[in-house]
């Protein structure tokens, strides 16, 4: 059984495969790339202490505590597609620097803003009482920010009482807010870009229920194991999917409940199977 220590070092090692080189990933972290080799060479030279672990996870923008819990490399994979501290496919080192740049420019505005806000209520307040929010609430009302856009959700609709048959259709109501930034990073044209619900435990431990995905319609080509939002006879469904000889396969998270569903090209037809667009980003409470 592996210790913190080795865990640490195993998902580092699988984090390292989806940058180009160390010296990308060090610029990620913001660590020496001579440290990198520390902790990743055959025999370390350094271990990885709770404080750089931390480090880790919020310059990856993983949760606290991901890097003490093991992870195969597909999970790892899947996380590359949707966080914004790994590269997206295909994007340079200059690009990647670029982007982490801006990353790193906003979260100092941000933090200047706390530092302005929290000065402002010691003025006004007690020390004792005096209490800083860093979350701001927003509602459809809200204006959107100069670098912000809507992205629709989409719905499963009866098409008539009691029939049983449904059809997929962008809600008018439901939405979320992206950064322009964000979405520009992965490819995405926003014009593309819609978010899906899960239901039910299909997709766990990954994706739970009540979690919500980005979809971008703008790629529905299928990359294997990569995730997508699928309609199935008006069902709307979201899975791992491979390419095979005669079809399809279809793959949940949770496959000691839900086997694989192969489909031929016939069968796609004839259940109406069709490809919406491919997972770019998830987000779930705990």
């Amino acid at each position: 059984m592996l210790d913190s220590k080795q865990i640490r070092r195993q998902n580092l090692e699988h984090i390292q495969k989806h940058f180009v080189s160390r010296k990308m990933l060090a610029v990620a972290l913001e660590v020496s790339p001579a440290m990198l080799s520390q902790l990743l060479s055959a025999t370390p030279k350094r271990e990885i202490g709770d404080k750089l672990a931390r480090k880790i996870e919020e310059m990856l923008y993983l949760r606290r505590g991901w890097m003490d819990t093991p992870h195969t490399e597909e999970e790892v994979r899947n996380l590359r597609e949707l966080s914004p501290g790994f590269p997206a496919k295909g994007e340079t080192p200059e690009q990647y620097a670029e982007g982490m740049i801006s990353t790193k420019a906003m979260r100092a505005k941000l933090e200047r803003i706390s530092r302005v806000l929290g000065d402002a209520l010691t003025d006004t307040q007690e020390a004792d009482h005096a209490e800083l929010v860093q979350i701001s609430t927003w509602d459809d009302e809200t204006p959107l920010e100069y670098d912000e856009v809507y992205i629709p959700f989409l719905k499963e609709v009866e098409l008539s009482a009691g029939s049983g048959r449904t059809v997929i259709e962008e809600s008018s109501h439901a939405k979320l807010r992206f950064g322009k930034h964000s979405l520009k990073r992965h490819n995405v044209d926003p014009a593309n870009a819609v978010c899906v619900p899960i239901k039910g435990n299909s997709m766990e431990p990954i994706l739970k229920n009540g979690a919500t995905v980005g979809v971008d319609r703008g790629n529905r080509t299928i990359t294997d194991g990569d995730l997508y939002a699928i309609s199935h006879s008006g069902q709307l469904r979201v899975k791992q999917l491979y390419r095979t000889p005669s079809g399809i396969r279809v793959r949940s998270f949770n496959r000691d409940e839900f086997p694989d569903e192969e489909y031929t090209w016939e069968q796609i037809e004839t259940q109406e199977l069709m490809i919406i667009g491919r997972v770019f980003w998830w987000a779930m409470f705990a």
